[in-house]
């Protein structure tokens, strides 16, 4: 069986996680989608800031899962 995600296994405002924010540990909204890319927003300033920013980040490190927590 095929684990792997794709751009049809998301939809815009589903919240995912990101290997490269913080090791899949801050919640990311989705707000754009391309075939290899899902535009992600949240706060990427670790939370002490309350600042919500969006980047172009790829699909094949997000996450479903918080790490340690299952969503």
């Amino acid at each position: 069986m095929n684990n792997i995600l794709t751009h049809k296994d998301f939809s815009i405002g589903q919240t995912v996680y990101h290997e490269w924010v913080y090791g899949c540990r801050e919640p990311l909204k989705v707000v754009g989608i391309r075939e290899y890319e899902l535009e992600l927003e949240g706060d990427y300033s670790g939370g002490t800031h309350n600042v919500s920013q969006q980047s172009w980040l790829p699909i094949n490190n997000v996450s479903l899962v918080s790490k340690g927590k299952h969503i």
